[in-house]
């Protein structure tokens, strides 16, 4: 009877109206760099102040909505995730958008999403309390284990490179280890620097070795398009057929992201992550993935936007935010005058249940939205590289200024870049360093919670391992590390292999970068030594790991030798990205002195530069006053979107 009042209530014109408007800001704040969810809804809530309770929360969950969709369009286009929770997304929409098909990437994730949706508005419809309880059940210990599932995915996501992938993980681990020790409030690798204090925020960080590593990828190879060019895709009727199609696959991980999603800290990413992880593992042809594989989309797409529907199970029946964008939609709930839990479903039926309603309508309301959004935003990819580059590394730096008003964020983004783009060089994938990023903290945290509940209770082995929860957990983890070992060795029968050293290696570059890694890694791990008991134990782990992996890797390579093509450096590749590089680090400096787009344009003119004179382009007045109108207008939409529309405020400068 409640839900039925709450279809009417959703469907009255201004509460369709601020749906609409909420997922239109949402999509595109999801698929910004920098401006997540969280973001989108903060900015947003002010304006619900002066709404009806049903309306606001209607255009808040569509927001929440529209966001967790539109990381996957820039995740698919220029591999650079607009949310953490698309970061599985990009792993096969990015390969699907080089090979010509970015339209029916991005159709597949819209009906995806869609249908996740869907599916977890029903369930938080239906079963919003069982399922609530439920997920009260999973302890510290659990949620530990949960994170290290996820971890465990590197072994399967990058079949061919599983000690790479690894270590790849450890170091993003190691990277959410900068800033407060959790246990004893104190400063632990900040080396001095006090914006180091608050940590490197996982976001900033992501944004650098996806964006800014692929673009000096695409510069070192010079391309004129950074996709391939292909026919038309097929219409979003037969998409959606083919995704539907595929009926047990999006229930399964639509299901998983809905239960993960109840859980509070674990969200869309996780969610993502295990349900990409699993779709691959129980594939009847696994080698698909990582080549542009269509499940390899539904899955994690599914998988988050049903996560949404999870995250508001506890909010609703408990008063328990699921995620950081629900804990938001409880600060408008309580703006409104409205206290989330037992007594909103006690006290005001109608407006819990028209939210209900509001999530289901929204996620078939996203379709068309979704669509027409898409189908501008894949039209960019018709442009030339050498105005793609610069366009999404100016986009990223005022991407990841916006997301704390930080200059430092900024320099962080670059740098992480720059990094991200030797370790690529040494074959270590910039998915796997994200991975470590968003799971390290909540690994770190469960560990640190299990281990003061065993002081007062049962010994840290009973909670940590033989709960119930736990060992179940464990032992899939244990199946996802080593299977991909087992099948390495298996398929090695077949292959010519000689254990001899390689004097090849020496000659090798990604083998100086592993013994960069380290080295750089064993300061670290001795600073560890002198933290607190149990402060030192995640950091000792993480940091003695790398080092470990690193050697393992270098005796490998030194040991291991196989049929397999040698190494090849294309330095003018090398130098053109370094060159882009520098001047986009120069524009980090010129801030203070022209102002943000100011410095912004002179980035994007000088790079755009750079790459007609690597291609022996005539250079005259009427380029170079192209090049300056192209780059003042490219500059001047990321100025209307970012500092008009979304009130971002940029620093002051000496000249302006």
């Amino acid at each position: 009877m409640y839900f039925l009042q709450g279809i009417f209530v959703t469907l009255e014109p201004g509460n369709i109206l601020m749906m609409l408007v909420g997922l239109n800001l949402g999509i595109i704040g999801g698929m910004l760099p920098g401006i997540s969810s969280v973001t989108t809804l903060a900015l947003f809530v002010p304006f619900t102040f002066s709404m009806s309770p049903a309306t606001a929360l209607i255009a808040l969950g569509a927001i929440y909505m529209g966001a967790t969709y539109g990381g996957s369009i820039s995740s698919i286009l220029i591999n650079t995730p607009g949310q953490p929770a698309s970061l599985a997304t990009a792993l096969e929409g990015y390969q699907m958008t080089r090979k010509g098909e970015g339209k029916r990437a991005l159709d597949v994730a819209l009906i995806a999403s869609a249908y996740g949706g869907v599916f977890g508005g029903v369930m938080l419809l239906f079963f919003f309390e069982p399922l609530s309880a439920a997920g009260l059940k999973f302890g510290s210990e659990s949620f530990f284990w949960l994170a290290l599932l996820g971890m465990s995915a590197l072994a399967t996501l990058y079949p061919g490179n599983v000690l790479r992938s690894l270590l790849g993980g450890l170091i993003g681990m190691a990277v959410s280890t900068v800033g407060m020790d959790p246990t004893a409030g104190l400063p632990r690798f900040t080396m001095g620097i006090m914006e180091l204090m608050q940590g490197l925020d996982m976001v900033v960080v992501m944004i650098g070795i996806f964006s800014i590593t692929q673009m000096l990828t695409v510069v070192e190879s010079n391309t004129i398009s950074i996709v391939a060019k292909k026919g038309q895709a097929a219409s979003l009727w037969k998409t959606g057929k083919e995704v539907l199609g595929r009926f047990r696959l999006i229930n399964s991980c639509s299901f998983l992201g809905t239960f993960i999603g109840i859980l509070p800290g674990a969200g869309g990413t996780v969610a993502s992550i295990i349900a990409y992880n699993e779709a691959k593992r129980f594939s009847k042809t696994p080698e698909k993935y990582g080549q542009g594989f269509v499940d390899g989309i539904i899955a994690p797409e599914s998988a988050n936007n049903g996560s949404v529907g999870g995250a508001l199970v506890p909010l609703l029946s408990l008063g328990i935010p699921g995620s950081a964008a629900a804990a938001v939609i409880v600060g408008g709930l309580m703006a409104q005058g409205i206290s989330p839990g037992p007594q909103l479903l006690e006290k005001a039926p109608d407006i819990a249940y028209a939210f209900i309603a509001g999530i289901c309508i929204c996620s078939l309301v996203m379709i068309p939205c979704g669509y027409l959004i898409s189908r501008g935003c894949v039209r960019l990819l018709d442009l030339s590289g050498k105005i793609i580059v610069p366009s999404v590394i100016t986009l990223s730096c005022i991407g990841a200024y916006a997301l704390r008003n930080s200059m430092f964020d900024v320099g962080v983004t670059l740098f992480s870049g720059g990094i991200g783009y030797l370790l690529l060089k040494g074959h270590i994938p910039a998915g796997s360093i994200a991975l470590g990023l968003v799971l390290g903290p909540i690994v770190e945290e469960n560990l640190i919670i299990t281990m003061l509940r065993a002081r007062s209770s049962d010994s840290l082995l009973d909670l940590m391992v033989f709960s119930p929860l736990a060992f179940v957990l464990i032992l899939c983890c244990l199946f996802v590390l080593f299977l991909p070992f087992v099948l390495n060795c298996i398929k090695r029968k077949n292959n010519t292999f000689s254990f001899s050293f390689n004097t090849g290696v020496f000659k090798k570059y990604e083998f100086y970068i592993i013994i960069f890694i380290m080295l750089i890694s064993i300061p670290f791990l001795h600073q560890t030594l002198s933290f607190d008991e149990e402060s030192r134990i995640y950091p000792l782990v993480v940091y003695g790991l790398i080092v470990i992996f690193c050697m393992l890797i270098i005796i490998n390579m030194m040991i291991f030798s196989s049929n397999q093509k040698k190494n090849s450096m294309e330095w003018s590749g090398i130098a053109r990205s370094f060159i882009v590089f520098i001047f986009s680090v120069s524009g980090y400096y010129l801030i203070n002195i022209f102002g943000f787009y100011v410095s912004m344009i002179l980035v994007m003119f000088f790079i755009i530069l750079c790459w007609e004179i690597s291609n022996n382009e005539v250079i005259n007045i009427k380029t170079i006053s192209r090049n300056i109108l192209t780059s003042c207008f490219v500059i001047f939409f990321q100025y209307v979107c970012f500092s008009i529309l979304l009130n971002v405020d940029t620093p002051s400068a000496i000249l302006m």
